[in-house]
């Protein structure tokens, strides 16, 4: 999959709906292997806004604390091209599991 090609991706956004800062890592697996930090800090209420690889397959997140403990994960699913849907930080898992189901549901995007 080419990563410089907007078609490849779908929009998503994580809200921290928890009364304490956090950060968020985007993993290359449920094993917390290859994790990145895409936020920085999110303050309580703070939204941000990101890309994720659609198609097969879970993109595992990292909810961690400021002091760079994981408080848990979300695990999306985007098996097509889609837009809109809204994870919050307070449904991370203690472990990797399920898919997170968003609050917000998506919507399919045009194809391009």
């Amino acid at each position: 999959m080419d990563p410089t090609d907007p078609a490849n991706f779908s929009s998503v956004a994580f809200v921290n709906d928890t009364g304490s800062p956090a950060v968020l890592f985007e993993c290359g697996d449920s094993r917390g292997h290859d994790c990145h930090d895409m936020s920085g800090r999110l303050a309580p209420g703070d939204r941000s806004d990101q890309q994720v690889y659609w198609g097969a397959g879970l993109d595992p997140w990292q909810v961690r604390d400021t002091r760079g403990r994981i408080v848990g994960w979300l695990l999306v699913n985007t098996p097509r091209r889609e837009s809109g849907a809204v994870y919050y930080l307070g449904d991370a898992g203690s472990k990797p599991g399920k898919p997170t189901t968003p609050r917000v549901s998506p919507h399919p995007d045009p194809t391009p």
